[in-house]
C-alpha cells in the first residue's frame, strides 16, 4: 500500500474510534454524564452532572453543569469563585434558524435555586446561503446599565470551495458606541485544498491600515504529507520591515509493509545543521491494521512520554476498551491536567460507557482512585418524529467527488463539517448528488437533514 493511501486508511481507523467516543452516530445522542468522586470508605453518592437536552432535529439546545451537595442533598448549578472569573457560565443554550444554523448561544450563570439559571453572555451569528458562518458578536449583560454591551466582534470570508480565507475580529469601544478592528487572520490554500499559510496582522490606528505581525507556512511532498512548517515574525532591520524566522520544523514518517503509520516525529531546527526531536508518536496495530497502541513522547532537552493509550477489540473487530496513562484534563474548565490512568468501556453499540479515573499520588508512588464518570444515551427518535423506515445510505466511500445519496423521502439540506465541529459547507435542497471536489483529502462528518426526520450522520472519506 502506497504511503499516501496509508494515511487515509489510518485516518478512517483514528476517526472511527472518534465517532464511537464522540458518539456521532445516529441512533443515540449523549443524555448526561455523572461523576462519582472517591472519598475514604467509597465513592460519593454524586459529584458532577453535565447534562445535554436537544430538539426534534437532534440539534443541542443546552448543555449544563450541576455540583451535587452533600448536605442538602441536590444538585446546584456550577458557580466558579468570583476571584477566578467574573462570569464563568455553567450553562449554555443554543438556538438555530430554519436552516439548522446556529444562530445564538447563551452563556448562563447559576444564583441559587430560588432565582435558577441567569443568562450573562450571548454570542450571536449570522450565515451566507451556503451555510457559512460570517459573522459572530459576543455581548454581556451590564447590571449598572440593564443592557446586553457588546464586547467582541468577528468576522468571516470563505472561497468557493467553502474554505475560511479570513477572520477579523473586533472590540467595542463603549465610549464611541462602535466597532474598532484589532487582528486579521488570512488563510492561503494550495490547489487541493492544503493550507500553505497562515498570516496574522493587527491595525494600526496610526496608519489606518493592517500591518504584518507572524505567519506560519506549510510545507507538502508529492504525496500530500506535511514534510516541514515555520514561524516568522515581521521585524525591522535596519529602515526597512521583512520577515525573520521563528522557527522551523521537519516531519518525518515511517510506515510498515501494509501502509500502516508507525511513526511520526517532529524535529525543531535548533541551528544552521542540527534538527532536534521534540514530538514523537509510534504506534503499533494488530493483524487486521487496527492500532492497538499508540505512545507519544514530548520534550525540547529529551524527549520523555506524555501519552501512552492502548486499545482492546472484541473478536468481531469492535472496540471494547481504551486505555490511557500520561498528563490529560478531566473536564475542560473544570479541573487542571494532571498525570492520570484512565480506563474506558464501551456499551454494545460502541459508545463510551464508563469511565474510571486514577491520579498520581507523589508520595505514594502510585496511582490512586480518584473517581469514576457514567455516560447515559437517549434514541434520537422521539414522540413526535416520523421513524424511517429506509435508511439513508451516502456512497461512494472512500470517494474524489461525487457523492450520491439514496433512501431520502424529500429533498434535504446537506452539511459538511470537520472532525473537529467546524461547519464547513451547507447545501441545500439535495435530492440524489452533491460535488466534494474542493474539499482537502481527509475525514469529515456529513449531517443529512429532512425535515419532520431525526438527522443522518455518517463519516466520508474524502481522497
Amino acid at each position: 500500500m502506497e504511503p499516501a493511501r496509508a494515511i487515509r486508511k489510518y485516518s478512517l481507523l483514528f476517526v472511527c474510534g472518534f465517532l464511537i467516543i464522540g458518539n456521532l452516530g445516529a441512533q443515540k445522542l449523549l443524555d448526561s454524564i455523572v461523576t462519582y468522586y472517591y472519598q475514604p470508605g467509597g465513592d460519593s453518592v454524586n459529584g458532577v452532572r453535565i447534562a445535554d437536552e436537544y430538539n426534534g432535529a437532534g440539534q443541542r439546545t443546552s448543555h449544563s453543569i450541576y455540583l451535587w451537595d452533600m448536605n442538602t442533598r441536590r444538585w446546584d448549578g456550577w458557580m466558579f469563585p468570583v476571584e477566578e472569573c467574573a462570569v464563568c457560565p455553567g450553562r449554555y443554550e443554543y438556538g438555530y434558524d430554519e436552516k439548522g444554523n446556529q444562530v445564538s448561544s447563551g452563556g448562563f450563570v447559576w444564583w441559587g435555586h430560588t432565582v435558577g439559571w441567569v443568562e450573562r453572555t450571548r454570542t450571536e451569528s449570522g450565515y451566507d446561503d451556503c451555510g457559512n458562518r460570517v459573522s459572530s458578536t459576543f455581548s454581556s449583560w451590564s447590571t449598572e446599565e440593564k443592557e446586553w454591551i457588546p464586547g467582541i466582534g468577528q468576522e468571516f470570508g470563505y472561497d468557493d470551495a467553502g474554505r475560511t480565507t479570513s477572520s477579523i475580529a473586533y472590540v467595542w469601544d463603549p465610549t464611541l458606541k462602535t466597532w474598532h478592528p484589532i487582528e486579521k487572520m488570512i488563510y492561503s490554500f494550495e490547489d487541493n485544498g492544503r493550507k500553505t499559510q497562515e498570516l496574522r496582522q493587527q491595525w494600526d490606528e496610526a496608519v489606518r491600515d493592517w500591518v504584518n505581525l507572524t505567519k506560519t507556512e506549510w510545507y507538502y511532498d508529492s504525496l500530500e504529507i506535511t514534510t516541514e512548517y515555520a514561524s516568522f515574525r515581521w521585524t525591522l532591520t535596519g529602515k526597512n520591515y521583512d520577515w525573520k524566522e521563528d522557527n522551523r520544523h521537519k516531519i518525518e514518517h515511517v510506515f510498515d509493509t501494509a501502509g500502516n503509520r508507525i511513526l511520526t516525529t517532529d524535529f525543531l531546527k535548533t541551528s544552521a545543521t542540527r534538527w532536534t526531536a521534540i514530538y514523537k508518536e509510534d504506534l503499533k496495530y494488530n493483524q487486521i491494521d487496527k492500532p492497538v497502541l499508540s505512545v507519544i513522547s514530548k520534550g525540547t532537552g529529551g524527549l520523555t512520554e506524555y501519552l501512552r493509550t492502548e486499545w482492546v477489540y472484541d473478536p468481531d473487530g469492535r472496540l471494547v476498551l481504551e486505555t490511557l496513562t500520561g498528563w490529560m484534563q478531566r473536564r475542560p474548565g473544570l479541573m487542571g491536567k494532571k498525570k492520570s490512568w484512565v480506563i474506558r468501556s464501551f456499551d454494545t453499540d460502541g459508545d463510551l460507557a464508563r469511565e474510571i479515573w486514577y491520579y498520581w499520588d507523589g508520595e505514594a508512588k502510585s496511582y490512586l482512585l480518584d473517581g469514576k464518570d457514567y455516560y447515559f444515551y437517549h434514541s434520537t427518535a422521539t414522540s413526535h418524529q416520523e421513524i424511517r423506515m429506509d435508511p439513508i445510505r451516502v456512497y461512494p466511500n472512500p470517494t474524489g467527488g461525487i457523492l450520491n445519496l439514496s433512501g431520502l423521502s424529500q429533498p434535504a439540506e446537506v452539511k459538511i463539517y470537520s472532525m473537529q465541529g467546524m461547519l464547513l459547507r451547507s447545501v441545500h435542497h439535495v435530492e440524489f448528488s452533491f460535488d466534494i471536489s474542493g474539499l482537502s483529502p481527509g475525514a469529515y462528518l456529513i449531517l443529512v437533514a429532512e425535515v419532520n426526520h431525526p438527522p443522518f450522520r455518517t463519516i466520508l472519506i474524502k481522497e
